[in-house]
Protein backbone atom coordinates (compact mmCIF):
# COMPACT_ATOMS: atom_id res chain seq x y z
CA UNK A 1 0.00 0.00 0.00
CA UNK A 2 1.32 3.77 -0.98
CA UNK A 3 2.64 5.56 1.88
CA UNK A 4 0.34 8.46 1.39
CA UNK A 5 -2.54 6.51 1.16
CA UNK A 6 -1.53 4.39 4.70
CA UNK A 7 -1.23 7.71 6.31
CA UNK A 8 -4.31 9.21 5.12
CA UNK A 9 -5.95 5.68 6.66
CA UNK A 10 -4.39 6.37 10.04
CA UNK A 11 -5.18 9.96 10.07
CA UNK A 12 -8.78 9.03 9.72
CA UNK A 13 -8.38 6.79 12.38
CA UNK A 14 -7.31 9.28 14.48
CA UNK A 15 -3.57 8.91 14.48
CA UNK A 16 -1.11 12.24 14.80
CA UNK A 17 1.90 10.20 13.59
CA UNK A 18 0.22 9.98 10.49
CA UNK A 19 -0.16 13.51 10.09
CA UNK A 20 3.65 14.51 10.68
CA UNK A 21 4.67 11.95 8.31
CA UNK A 22 2.41 13.45 5.54
CA UNK A 23 3.48 16.89 6.34
CA UNK A 24 7.27 15.61 6.77
CA UNK A 25 7.15 13.84 2.98
CA UNK A 26 4.64 17.06 1.48
CA UNK A 27 5.02 19.97 3.73
CA UNK A 28 7.98 21.39 1.64
CA UNK A 29 5.96 21.19 -1.55
CA UNK A 30 2.24 22.63 0.07
CA UNK A 31 5.04 25.80 1.58
CA UNK A 32 6.66 26.31 -1.60
CA UNK A 33 3.49 26.55 -3.94
CA UNK A 34 1.49 28.63 -1.11
CA UNK A 35 4.67 30.85 -1.52
CA UNK A 36 4.91 31.07 -5.04
CA UNK A 37 1.30 32.18 -4.91
CA UNK A 38 0.93 34.10 -1.88
CA UNK A 39 4.42 36.03 -2.19
CA UNK A 40 4.71 36.30 1.46
CA UNK A 41 6.39 33.62 3.93
CA UNK A 42 4.36 34.39 6.53
CA UNK A 43 1.05 34.00 4.93
CA UNK A 44 2.68 30.53 3.29
CA UNK A 45 3.52 29.02 6.51
CA UNK A 46 -0.25 30.00 7.54
CA UNK A 47 -1.76 28.19 4.74
CA UNK A 48 0.65 25.71 5.31
CA UNK A 49 -0.73 24.62 8.12
CA UNK A 50 -4.12 25.13 7.08
CA UNK A 51 -3.70 22.71 4.33
CA UNK A 52 -2.45 20.20 6.79
CA UNK A 53 -5.37 21.20 9.34
CA UNK A 54 -7.97 20.81 6.35
CA UNK A 55 -5.94 17.38 5.44
CA UNK A 56 -6.29 15.86 9.19
CA UNK A 57 -10.15 17.06 9.35
CA UNK A 58 -11.09 15.90 5.80
CA UNK A 59 -8.85 12.80 5.95
CA UNK A 60 -11.89 10.54 6.11
CA UNK A 61 -13.53 11.74 3.10
CA UNK A 62 -10.50 11.08 0.75
CA UNK A 63 -11.38 9.37 -1.89
CA UNK A 64 -8.25 7.89 -3.80
CA UNK A 65 -9.89 7.14 -7.43
CA UNK A 66 -9.86 11.17 -7.40
CA UNK A 67 -6.24 11.63 -7.36
CA UNK A 68 -3.36 10.80 -5.50
CA UNK A 69 -2.72 12.36 -1.87
CA UNK A 70 0.21 14.98 -3.08
CA UNK A 71 -1.93 16.69 -5.68
CA UNK A 72 -4.84 16.28 -3.13
CA UNK A 73 -2.34 18.42 -0.97
CA UNK A 74 -1.28 20.98 -4.19
CA UNK A 75 -4.91 21.33 -5.44
CA UNK A 76 -5.97 22.63 -1.94
CA UNK A 77 -3.42 24.62 -1.15
CA UNK A 78 -3.90 26.30 -4.48
CA UNK A 79 -7.54 26.87 -4.03
CA UNK A 80 -6.94 28.53 -0.50
CA UNK A 81 -4.15 30.57 -1.66
CA UNK A 82 -6.02 31.85 -4.51
CA UNK A 83 -9.23 32.57 -1.89
CA UNK A 84 -7.12 34.40 0.15
CA UNK A 85 -5.49 36.55 -2.50
CA UNK A 86 -9.29 37.48 -3.38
Amino acid sequence: MDLDLAAIERMAGGDGTALAELYDRHGRAVYALALRILGDAADAEDLTQDVFTLAWKNAAKYDPARGAVPAWLLVTTRTRAIDRIR
